[in-house]
């Protein structure tokens, strides 16, 4: 230790005598490093400060800041790094900073480029780093620190000063907390290793030049807080391939070299990616409209970790678009986050968001189309009613589904009122207004299961009902929602919904899936299942898609849906909760089925429309994943015969009064021999089946009932048979034969 001269102790002395209440003293040396100390009791601490009383820049090698030090038989806490302590100490090699430093003042470290400094760590307890004025004094705390690789920011620390990181050409990365809201223009000027940073949601202005010179940099993701981007904030990011903005309003630019990759040609990112519907503004925005050929719009974006806890913006995510956090979202404010109607967002952790549902004015009730009326559903759990129904306005409704009684009771009604909506539940909503919903608040994490009892209760048809909803932030597929008991498995494929309307819509998870915020009415068939909602099924082994044949009917005011399926999926009955509008419902062992399920992709089935009025419908069928060599629409009142995969839709006249069973529809796949003059022992030929062989022939429907047998004959005639497909056997002794075959 060096002996303090007779100066620094007179000086020392002065300021003892002349101190008061609140004492500071001039740099004392203990153990090699320099302090000033100021206050005293529980207020003292010290600071390590600039060496000013030998050669300033002498610090080098390893030097360990104690928390603590003693002077003058009083302990103090060590809780600064004052202005230029460490300035031009080229022979520093590394520093160890305590628990209990808050602050590093500016020039800290300023020229510390020893090619051993390649790194520092910064305690928990810091929360400033240098000051955020713009003086040729501010800031430039690691300034020219050309071997430092990499530094940690901590939590606290709110702003970034001016030139800090200023030519620190080996910085690789840098992760900014979110704690921080300002970044001082050229604080990462010729940082030309920095390929990696990320910027907190709290930014509201790139300042000028900031990261000037970033040659490493190749993509960067820019805040939806993004308001303003200064001049020459990119200028000479040469290697910049890429710019992503989540703001739907464009940041304002000073000029349009903002960009700018070049000292002498007009190169520019080659990619400016916005949300989804954003891109006509951007290309329409100032300066902006200089990128116009290279801003296309992004349909999902994927974080490692997210934080939008300072965010002074909401992140918002349009409809049909997917935002996806593989580790952490952290967002404390529900209104930061906004999921725009058919938006998704899939997340590993339960997250604090708004999720918007559109809805539209219900303007004349009673009128199909015209009331609104939607199937709705919570992803928050119990959301007060009170959030949902408009206060004042007399036409706002809401329900609950009644699964005993199949009745609809109002929230707000005497017989069974209820307070708050249920995730996994599903309600009728409607209001006169159009004003949207919004649910705000906790919303479950997209890789966890969330299971619901179903109910058996009510009778006939309408046995087994439930109207339940989407508890997620994602959208259900067949892949992801399932019956359960403790014996099957059953992939939701088909389901009801209400949406825009008041009648019910029939609908199919391979191409519909159930979008946030909806809901969806299903039907169990037995005692003791569950509904399963299971998101991150998605992310497994995709099942195999469902087959079905899709029958639509109606007419201009309204179109009914109807599916066939085929091997597996949940079936549906026929359900109506408004009769003034024309249906289409097929028939399956005697009953009406809105999606009914058959083993084999082969047979007829009886397709059902009741009109709603006289006049001119059009019926349309399409196989979904599913090839087909014979789909053929057979109308019972006109004896048309429509060859379907020619022409998938017929038009015909209906009345009010025509008996429902008005077509069957006939089909087989391509795998099934049943052509009518290649089959293995037996064709049609002028109304009969020939068959090749001796033996009893029995023909049955798809039903298994025979509808006609013959021993010892050669040909069995075909009068009577409805137009459809029959497996045919042929009985010799022991020997059976099989074949199934067509009768057109």
């Amino acid at each position: 230790m060096k002996k303090k001269n007779l100066l620094l102790t007179f000086l020392l002395a002065i300021l003892i005598l002349g101190g008061g209440g609140k004492k500071a003293w001039a740099a004392t040396e203990i153990d090699g490093i320099y302090y000033s100390f100021t206050g005293s009791g529980s207020s003292a601490y010290a600071t390590v400060v600039y060496n000013t009383t030998t050669t300033p820049g002498s610090y080098s090698g390893v030097v360990i800041i104690p928390e603590s030090v003693t002077y003058n038989n009083t302990t103090y806490p060590v809780t600064q790094i004052g202005a230029k302590a460490f300035y031009n100490c080229t022979g520093l090699t590394s520093v160890s900073l305590p628990n209990g430093i808050t602050s590093i003042g500016d020039q800290a470290f300023y020229g510390c480029n020893n090619e051993n400094f390649t790194s520092i760590t910064l305690p928990e307890s810091v929360t400033s780093i240098g000051t955020n004025g713009t003086g040729s004094s501010n800031g430039r705390v690691f300034y020219n620190c050309t071997y430092l690789q990499s530094i940690n920011i901590p939590s606290g620390v709110s702003f970034i000063p001016v030139y800090a990181f200023y030519q620190c050409s080996n910085l690789l990365s840098i992760e900014l907390p979110s704690s921080v809201t300002a970044i001082g223009s050229t604080a990462f000027q010729n940082c030309t290793s920095l390929s990696s940073l990320n910027i907190p949601s709290g930014i509201t202005t790139l300042t000028s030049y900031v990261f000037r010179g970033c040659s490493a940099l190749t993509n960067i993701i820019l805040p939806a807080s993004i308001s303003t981007i200064e001049s020459s904030a990119f200028y000479l990011c040469t290697n910049l391939a890429s710019v992503t903005l989540l703001g739907t309003t464009p940041p304002s630019l000073n000029n349009a070299e903002v960009f700018r990759r070049s000292y002498t040609t007009g190169d520019y990112p080659t990619n400016f990616y916005v949300l989804k519907g954003s891109g006509g503004t951007y290309k329409a925005a100032e300066y902006w409209s200089t990128y116009s050929s290279r801003i296309s719009e992004l349909s999902e974006i994927t974080f490692e970790n997210l934080d939008l806890t300072n965010s002074v913006a909401a992140l918002t995510i349009p409809s049909d678009f997917v935002l996806t956090v593989t580790s952490t979202l952290t967002n404390p404010d529900a209104s930061k986050l906004v999921i725009n109607d058919g938006g998704q967002l899939i997340t590993n952790n339960p997250v604090n968001a708004t999720l918007q549902k559109g809805i539209d004015a219900a303007l004349v009730w009673g009128t199909p189309g015209a009331d609104a009326w939607y199937f709705i559903a919570s992803p928050v759990d119990g959301y007060e009613t009170s959030n949902v129904i408009i206060t004042g306005i007399t036409d706002t409704d809401l329900y609950s589904f009644d699964e005993e009684s199949g009745y609809w009771f109002n929230g707000q009604g005497t017989e069974h009122p209820f307070t708050t909506l249920n995730r996994g539940q599903g309600y009728l909503y409607a209001n006169s207004t159009g004003a949207d919903l919004s649910f705000l608040g906790t919303m479950p994490a997209t890789n966890t299961t969330i299971e619901k009892p179903l109910s058996f209760a009510g009778s006939g048809s309408s046995k087994g009902f439930n109207l339940m909803g989407n508890p997620f932030t994602c959208n259900l597929t067949s892949d992801n929602v399932e019956i359960q008991d403790d014996e099957t498995q059953t992939s939701i494929t088909t389901y009801y919904i209400v949406e825009n309307g008041t009648e019910l819509a029939t609908m199919n998870l391979s191409t519909d899936q159930i979008k946030p915020g909806r809901g969806f009415l299903i039907q169990a068939d037995k005692e003791g299942q569950k509904l399963v909602f299971n998101p991150a099924a998605k992310r497994n082994e995709t099942k195999v898609k469902p087959s079905f044949i899709r029958i639509e009917a109606g007419d201009e005011d309204f179109m009914d849906r109807a599916y066939v399926q085929i091997g597996s999926g949940n079936t549906l009955r026929k359900m109506t909760i408004y009769d003034n509008v024309s249906h289409v419902y097929v028939m399956s062992e005697g009953k009406d089925y809105a999606a009914a399920t058959i083993q084999e992709a082969q047979g007829e089935m009886p397709v059902n429309f009741k009109a709603a009025k006289n006049g001119q419908y059009t019926i349309t069928v399409n196989p979904e994943n599913v090839a087909l060599d014979y789909l053929h629409l057979v109308d019972n009142i006109t004896g048309t015969d429509i060859d379907l995969l020619a022409t998938p839709s017929y038009t015909f006249n209906a009345n009010v009064d025509d008996y429902e069973s008005r077509f069957r529809l006939v089909f087989s796949a391509k795998d099934v021999e049943t052509t009518d003059g290649n089959a293995d022992f037996a064709f049609i030929n002028d109304g009969n089946i020939i068959v090749a062989g001796t033996g009893t022939v029995r023909v049955y429907d798809i039903t298994g009932r025979m509808v006609a047998s013959s021993d010892n004959a050669n040909s069995v005639s075909t009068v009577g048979m409805t137009p459809g497909v029959y497996v045919l056997q042929l009985v010799n002794g022991t020997e059976t034969k099989t074949q199934k075959i067509i009768v057109k």
